[in-house]
């Protein structure tokens, strides 16, 4: 079974996608934490947008590496 090479690159995009969109979720549910004064699920919420915007990074630097490993 021959697999596109392109079809892994648009998978770590959408990934890349998905993930930067979790991580502004996770920050207006942190915000809207604090104005209600729940510190600790506004922290928690905070934890878990940092690892999304780090797991997009991940993604975004696998992609460059897709890109210039086709060149």
């Amino acid at each position: 079974m021959v697999i596109d090479p392109i079809i892994p690159q648009v998978m770590l995009a959408v990934d890349e996608v998905l993930e930067l969109r979790n991580e502004e979720n996770y920050m207006a549910h942190a915000e809207l934490a604090g104005e209600l004064g729940y510190t600790e699920p506004r922290l928690k919420l905070e934890e878990m947008a940092a690892d999304e915007a780090s797991q997009a990074r991940n993604f975004r630097h696998i992609l460059r590496g897709c890109k210039s490993s086709m060149i």
